[in-house]
């Protein structure tokens, strides 16, 4: 079975976009040359395609002409850019907690990464590898190595750095990285590594954080529950249901979030024993259906959310999900929801059971 593909959270696009707009680039463009869904389209911790997150990195550098631009970015905007995976090494007291939260932590984050520390002697490597076909992403590592920078002086003070770093990226050169990073000309660099790392001493792990950390837990509701999903064809849904009013083919806009071509995206769905059509249809009529349980939602509004091009077609579409019109599907659930429970009752609940049946 075909991995499911990578996800991230979109804090770090949106902030990212932010700062570029601040230094010059129209984020528009940049947010479309990466293949992203739009800005617009949901919160900071909703899940987008970790492939394109990577692109806007490279595009937003390339627009600015800054080599420098992921350490730029992460000393601009902090471990909190990480949303609530930051903040929560930024509440616990020592060194090793804090590596031990972004070790255990990140499948809720960003489903493409995996963090591990390695003994090495009076040392550790503080170790971050990407599920990266390509290791065309240096922002995207000098980001990161600028954040693992930020963890340790928490403890260590502003003034540390360290004497050795490794990047899984290539592309650039190492002076380049070494500037960008402001590391001292003793700090031993290599790229096109198995894995991005630092080195630290390990008489670090057991000294607590300097200043005030975070005073509580801020994850939104339901954030533990919405980690990226573990298999492709989920994974393929959630990239579907953020591009419905791509401007590109869905199909194509999908596929290139991902990170692959079509038809190796058709290929892997097939493997999983699902086709692009029945993703299509299923998220469609699930989306549907959650946009008209909201009163306030009109009807040319939610036709426009799944792409469709009048509320016309979108009743079409609508009836062949479900074997009723959006209509009639809104003055059911308003005059038969149960009382007391916000809920509707069984007979309008079947709408679900169809919608499953249709998404098959």
């Amino acid at each position: 079975m075909p991995k499911p593909i990578p996800l991230i959270r979109a804090s770090i696009a949106l902030h990212l976009a932010a700062f570029a707009k601040r230094a010059g680039a129209p984020p528009d463009h940049l947010w479309a040359e990466a293949g992203l869904p739009k800005p617009a389209c949901g919160g900071p911790e909703r899940l987008v395609p970790l492939h394109a997150t990577v692109r806007l990195f490279e595009h937003a550098a390339r627009t600015l002409d800054r080599e420098d631009l992921g350490a730029r970015f992460a000393r601009d905007a902090g471990l909190e850019v990480l949303g609530p995976f930051g903040r929560a090494m930024l509440r616990v007291g020592t060194l090793r907690e804090a590596m031990q939260v972004a070790v255990g932590d990140v499948d809720e984050h960003n489903s493409g990464a995996r963090y591990w520390i390695v003994p090495d002697g009076t040392f550790v490597r503080l170790c971050r590898r990407l599920r990266l076909d390509d290791t065309g992403f240096r922002q995207a590592d000098l980001f990161t190595v600028s954040l693992m920078i930020q963890l340790v002086q928490r403890v260590a003070g502003r003034e540390w750095r360290p004497e050795q770093v490794e990047l899984q990226s290539t592309g650039a050169s190492l002076e380049a990285t070494r500037y960008a990073l402001d590391l001292p000309a003793s700090c031993r660099i290599a790229d096109g590594r198995s894995a991005t790392s630092i080195r630290v001493p390990r008489m670090l792990l057991a000294q607590h954080a300097r200043g005030d950390a975070p005073a509580r837990d801020d994850r939104p509701d339901g954030w533990d529950g919405s980690a990226p999903p573990a298999e492709f064809a989920g994974s393929v849904e959630l990239i579907v249901e953020s591009m419905l009013t791509s401007s590109r083919g869905l199909l194509g806009a999908t596929a290139r979030a991902a990170g692959v071509d079509a038809r190796t995206l058709q290929r892997h769905l097939a493997l999983a024993g699902r086709s692009f059509r029945d993703v299509l249809e299923r998220v469609r009529s699930s989306k549907a259906t959650a946009l008209l349980d909201d009163p306030n939602n009109r009807m040319a509004d939610v036709a426009h959310a799944l792409g469709s091009s009048d509320a016309a077609h979108f009743s079409r579409a609508f009836r062949r999900w479900t074997s009723t019109t959006p209509a009639e599907y809104r003055r059911l659930r308003d005059s038969d929801v149960a009382p007391g429970t916000g809920e509707p009752p069984a007979h309008v609940a079947t709408f679900a059971a169809q919608k499953a049946v249709a998404g098959r």
